[in-house]
C-alpha cells in the first residue's frame, strides 16, 4: 500500500476513534485497503488527501472542511441540493468542485451523468475535462483502488468511463454559457450534479445586458438540467464564484433563501497597531532598495507579534497575513487606503471603500411607548413621537425596463432630523405604482408629495392625481422635473446621512443595500437613492427652501 494513503487512514482513524480504536483497526482482520475503500466512500475530503495530493498538498481550511461536509450530505440527499460557494480567488473552489467532485462521482460512481459548465467551453470547460480525464487515466491509486475508468468515450470536452451504470458508464461532459443543457441525457439519466464555476467575468457583469442575459439562461436552461417530468429534480447544483459586481450573478444568488450560502473572505480582522505596517511600507517601497522585499520580511520577522496583533485570516495554510500584504501592495496606488482588486477577488466585495460614496450612515428604529409610536435614533439624535413629525414624500417612477419604481416617506422630526419610513422598491407597472403611493399616504396627513415628472413620467403625475380625486383622497402632489446631473443628486445626500441628519431604517434592506453599495461607476441599480435625493428637496422646499435638482 501506498505510504502516504497509509499515512492519511492512520489520521483519519485517530481523529474518528482515537489511539486505542486505531491500533486494533490497524491489526484486525480488517485490511487497510478495505478501509481506504470504505472511508473514501464516505468523506470526500479523505478522498481528496489520499488520492489526489497533487491539486490538495496545503492543509485544509475551515472552509474546505465546510465543503467537504457539504458534499457529503449532499451525495445522500434524494431532493436535490442548491449551494452557492462564493470564496476568494486561489482558494481552490474549482479544484474542489470541479476536479475534485468530477473525480470523486466517476470513481465511487455517485452519481452517472456529470456537468460542468464554464463561461467559455472551448477555453475553459474542455480543459476541465481533461483534467479529470488525465487524473483517472494516469493516476496509478486511483486505478489501483477503483479502476480502470478508460472507456470508449474518452475526448477533451467529454469522456465516458468503462462499464455500464451502475457499475461504471459515469459521463463528465463540459459546457459553456449558452449552450443547451437543459433535456441532456446520457442514456436514460439526466445529469445527476452540475458545476457551474465563474459564468461571469470581469467585461460581462459591466453590461447590463450581459448580466441579464447570463442569469436568464442560468435560471431558465442550466437550473433546469436534472428536471425529470413528473418528479421531483434531485439534482446536484452548485454555483461557485467570485463577487464581481453588485449585481451579478453570485450577488443575485447570494439573495436566494432556496439557496446554501457558503460566503468567505479571505482577510478576517486587520492589524490593530498600523503604525510598524506603515513602516513596513516605506521599507518595502524604497525603489532605490534592490534588496527592499528581503528587507521588509526581515523587519516583519522581527516586529511579528506586534504587527499581527489583532489579526485574523480564514486560510493561514494558503493566505497567511503577511502574503495578503504583499498582494494588496502589489496593486495599491500611491495614496489609496484600499485596493479594488484585492477587495473583489479576496474580499468579495465588489466596491472598495475609496469607491463608495456613502461611508457612513445612521438608523433609528421604531419603539410603542404607552399606546404611542415613537422614533428612535440607535447613535445620535433626540427619540420624538411620530404624531409629531411633519410628512414628505416622493416616488421615482423609473419606468424603464429592468428599473426599480420607488416610493420614499420621510417624517420630519420639531428638531430638524428626517426618518425614513417607507422605502418601497419594486419593479411594478405604472398602475400599481399609483395604487401603492395612494396605500402610504392614506391614514397620514402628508405635506407634499413629489413625483419626478420628465417626459413619460409626467403621465403618471397626471395620472396620479386623477387617482386621488376619483378615490376622494387628499395628496398634495407636486410634478418636479429633474434638470440636473442624477449622481450630484445622489451625492449631494452624504453630508446629510454622514452626520445623521438623515436616519435610515435596517428593515429597508433594498434602499441600504442601494445606498450602501453607491459609487460613481459601476452601480447596479440607484433607483432608491435618487427618491431618496428627491424626498429630501420636497422636505427642504416645503420647510422654507428651494428644490434643487
Amino acid at each position: 500500500m501506498n505510504k502516504v494513503i497509509l499515512s492519511i487512514l492512520e489520521e483519519e482513524l485517530l481523529s474518528r476513534y482515537g489511539k486505542d480504536k486505531t491500533y486494533k483497526f490497524m491489526h484486525s482482520n480488517i485490511s487497510p485497503r478495505d478501509l481506504v475503500r470504505s472511508f473514501a466512500n464516505e468523506s470526500f475530503s479523505f478522498f481528496n488527501r489520499a488520492f489526489l495530493p497533487n491539486y490538495f498538498k496545503l492543509p485544509y481550511g475551515p472552509m474546505h472542511l465546510e465543503l467537504a461536509d457539504d458534499v457529503d450530505q449532499a451525495l445522500k440527499s434524494i431532493s436535490g441540493w442548491k449551494e452557492l460557494l462564493v470564496w476568494p480567488r486561489g482558494f481552490g473552489k474549482s479544484s474542489h468542485i470541479c476536479t475534485g467532485l468530477g473525480i470523486y462521482s466517476c470513481a465511487l460512481r455517485k452519481r452517472p451523468y456529470f456537468a460542468i459548465v464554464k463561461n467559455s467551453f472551448q477555453s475553459q470547460a474542455q480543459p476541465e475535462v481533461m483534467a479529470i480525464r488525465e487524473e483517472l487515466q494516469y493516476n496509478t491509486d486511483l486505478n489501483e483502488y477503483f479502476g480502470p475508468f478508460k472507456g470508449s468515450t474518452w475526448g477533451k470536452g467529454e469522456l465516458v468511463t468503462a462499464g455500464r451504470w451502475p457499475h461504471g458508464g459515469i459521463k463528465v461532459q463540459g459546457f459553456g454559457v449558452g449552450m443547451r443543457i437543459r433535456g441532456a441525457k446520457h442514456g436514460p439519466h439526466r445529469i445527476g450534479i452540475v458545476v457551474m464555476d465563474d459564468l461571469e467575468t470581469l467585461e460581462s457583469v459591466e453590461s447590463r445586458d450581459q448580466r441579464d442575459k447570463i442569469r436568464g439562461w442560468h435560471d431558465r436552461d442550466a437550473m433546469q438540467a436534472g428536471l425529470e417530468p413528473g418528479e421531483v429534480d434531485n439534482c446536484l447544483y452548485f454555483d461557485i464564484g467570485t463577487r464581481l459586481h453588485m449585481d451579478c450573478l453570485v450577488a443575485n444568488l447570494m439573495k436566494r433563501p432556496a439557496w446554501i450560502h457558503r460566503f468567505w473572505q479571505a482577510e478576517l480582522s486587520p492589524a490593530k497597531n498600523q503604525v510598524p505596517w506603515g513602516r513596513w511600507k516605506e521599507i518595502v517601497c524604497d525603489l532605490s532598495n534592490e534588496n527592499r522585499l528581503k528587507a521588509g520580511l526581515q523587519f516583519f520577522n522581527s516586529h511579528r507579534s506586534e504587527m499581527l496583533e489583532g489579526t485574523e485570516v480564514s486560510w493561514k495554510d494558503g493566505y497567511d497575513f503577511y502574503r495578503l500584504a504583499l498582494i494588496k501592495l502589489g496593486e495599491q496606488k500611491v495614496g489609496e487606503e484600499t485596493v479594488a482588486s484585492f477587495e473583489a477577488e479576496m474580499q468579495n466585495n465588489p466596491l472598495s471603500w475609496d469607491q463608495r460614496v456613502f461611508k457612513v450612515r445612521h438608523y433609528y428604529h421604531m419603539e410603542d411607548r404607552e399606546g404611542e409610536l415613537w422614533l428612535v435614533p440607535d447613535s445620535w439624535g433626540k427619540a420624538v413621537k411620530y404624531k409629531d413629525c411633519d410628512i414628505y414624500g416622493a416616488c421615482d417612477p423609473s419606468l424603464g425596463e429592468g428599473d426599480f419604481s420607488a416610493i420614499i416617506l420621510m417624517a420630519r422630526s420639531p428638531y430638524g432630523q428626517k426618518f425614513v419610513i417607507v422605502a418601497d422598491l419594486k419593479k411594478r407597472d405604472p398602475d400599481r405604482i399609483i395604487d401603492d403611493i395612494l396605500f402610504y399616504c392614506r391614514g397620514r396627513e402628508v405635506e407634499c408629495f413629489g413625483i419626478e415628472s420628465n417626459a413619460f413620467q409626467k403621465l403618471l403625475y397626471t395620472d396620479a392625481v386623477k387617482a386621488a380625486m376619483e378615490k376622494q383622497e387628499y395628496v398634495p402632489f407636486l410634478p418636479i422635473p429633474a434638470t440636473g446631473k442624477k449622481s450630484l443628486r445622489i451625492c449631494a445626500l452624504a453630508p446629510d446621512l454622514s452626520n445623521g441628519y438623515i436616519l435610515l431604517n435596517r428593515d429597508h434592506r433594498l434602499l441600504n443595500e442601494q445606498i450602501e453599495d453607491y459609487a460613481l461607476k459601476g452601480v447596479a441599480y440607484d433607483d432608491g437613492p435618487d427618491c431618496l435625493a428627491l424626498c429630501d428637496s420636497v422636505s427642504r422646499m416645503h420647510s422654507g427652501g428651494s428644490i434643487m435638482l
